[in-house]
């Protein structure tokens, strides 16, 4: 996700949980994910009543014509739905999808990376450049003690981090705390099958969607 325009907080405790993401909720799946915080939320406020709650909504934009982001958009709002959110969801053409997350216009967005072996330098590198789709607009609200301007520090400074376990140790660190700031959260990854001639000898794919070794 995503996660710019952020809602005022609600009064019951479920509202809360999200912001609150810990390695427990590292799921590559949707579901799962928010099957858990919903049982975090029946646990703590069983006997809140739904009057005493502030109504919650996100704004989700989605990219119109994509079968696999309409197939999980549908599971997002029905798992926010068990934990009292209710989500409007915005299916956009690609021009005014893109205009919207780099305005920050949203409260919820599935953004892409570029996978290996760009990942996490290039995709993290990218989240301070004022034309990056979501992640700028999105972290010009980060929860103190962090800001943008720390973590754009942090990245920094791993970057020219030469040892492996030093490097893995800070990377953690970062991609953690963008996590517990409810801006990004993994979910899952696709497959890109590549398909050529068997008389072609000697050809191995390349490691991301537009990389044709030759």
């Amino acid at each position: 996700f995503g996660s710019s325009r952020l809602a005022s907080k609600s009064n019951c405790p479920v509202a809360n949980v999200p912001a609150r993401l810990d390695q427990r909720t590292r799921q590559v799946r949707m579901a799962p994910r928010f099957a858990f915080l919903a049982s975090v939320a029946g646990s703590i406020a069983p006997a809140i009543a739904a009057s005493e709650c502030t109504p919650h909504t996100l704004d989700f934009i989605v990219l119109e014509g994509d079968p696999l982001m309409a197939q999980i958009e549908d599971d997002v709002v029905k798992d926010l739905a068990e934990v009292g959110v209710r989500v409007n969801t915005r299916f956009l053409p690609k021009a005014e999808f893109n205009e919207a997350m780099q305005q920050g216009d949203f409260n919820l967005c599935f953004t892409e990376s570029w996978g290996p072996p760009y990942d996490p330098q290039s995709f993290a590198t990218g989240w301070f450049r004022p034309e990056n789709a979501a992640h700028y607009a999105a972290m010009q609200k980060m929860e103190p003690p962090m800001t943008m301007d720390k973590m754009q520090a942090l990245v920094t400074d791993v970057l020219k981090a030469e040892d492996v376990a030093e490097r893995q140790d800070k990377w953690t660190d970062i991609l953690l705390e963008m996590q517990r700031q409810a801006i990004s959260n993994p979910m899952w990854s696709r497959r890109v099958p590549a398909i050529w001639n068997k008389r072609l000898q000697g050809y191995t794919s390349g490691q991301q969607q537009y990389d044709y070794p030759v």
